[in-house]
Order: C-alpha cells, then sequence, then structure tokens
C-alpha cells in the first residue's frame, strides 16, 4: 500500500509540475501583447524559471516534461533578452539568446544526460540572478 501511495504522489507531484509550466507558458504567450515589461514580471518569472530547471536535473521525469521544459525556457529566454534589450543591457541580452539557442525545441540540441544537469544548473543560476536587478538598474 505504501508503494502504490508514494507512486500516486510522485505522480501527482509530476503531473501538477507540469500542470504549473503549462499555465506558465500559455500566461506568458497569451499576455504578451498587453504585459507591461517590469521588474516584478521578471523576477516572478525567473524564480520560477529556475526552480523548474533546478527541478529538471533529476532524470525521473517523463520525457515529454523535457519537451515542455525547451518550449518554456526557449520563450522565456527571449522574453528575458527582449527584456533586457528595452534597457540596453546588451550582455545579458546575450546570454539569453544563446541560453534560448541551447533550449530551443525547433533545432534542438543533442547532449548526454551529466551535460544538461550542468547546463541546467548554470542556466537555473543565470535565471535566479538575472530575476533581481542591480543597484545601477533600480528606480
Amino acid at each position: 500500500m505504501l508503494c502504490i501511495s508514494n507512486t500516486y504522489q510522485s505522480g501527482a507531484l509530476k503531473y501538477k509540475l507540469i500542470k504549473l509550466i503549462s499555465n506558465c507558458f500559455n500566461q506568458i504567450v497569451y499576455n504578451l501583447d498587453g504585459w507591461v515589461i517590469n521588474n516584478m514580471n521578471i523576477k516572478r518569472i525567473g524564480i520560477i524559471s529556475g526552480i523548474i530547471l533546478l527541478l529538471a536535473m533529476f532524470s525521473f521525469w517523463p520525457y515529454i516534461f523535457y519537451i515542455l521544459l525547451r518550449w518554456f525556457i526557449c520563450g522565456v529566454s527571449i522574453y528575458f533578452a527582449y527584456f533586457f534589450n528595452q534597457r540596453k543591457l546588451n550582455g545579458w541580452m546575450f546570454v539569453f539568446l544563446v541560453i534560448a539557442f541551447i533550449f530551443n525545441p525547433i533545432i534542438p540540441v543533442y547532449s548526454i544526460k551529466p551535460s544538461w544537469m550542468i547546463i541546467d544548473f548554470i542556466t537555473s543560476i543565470l535565471f535566479f540572478v538575472a530575476s533581481y536587478p542591480s543597484k545601477n538598474e533600480k528606480k
């Protein structure tokens, strides 16, 4: 009974996480025109993206999770690149364009699992750092 319960809880957690990714992606896609691009939106999306990338380091997710992850991270990276381009922060813009290229779902970059774990970790750190504006950027 305990094994069935743990399996069910694990499945429910995976379902909730995939649903969260889907909802975030839908919010970005459908509301991009009406969104005011500001630090609060960047902070929320960056933190969610960083957490999802940290969770992606574990290999127990179904393959569809990684496909959705590519779409989500690519879209968010393009959003971040646009945000930093608007603020004339070309270094950060370039970083997120590279991330969008690595995670792009159209022409995927393939690698082995240990390499993806390192990429996911570094990318999550970049999202966390970029989510908080520096003292010079705060208004």
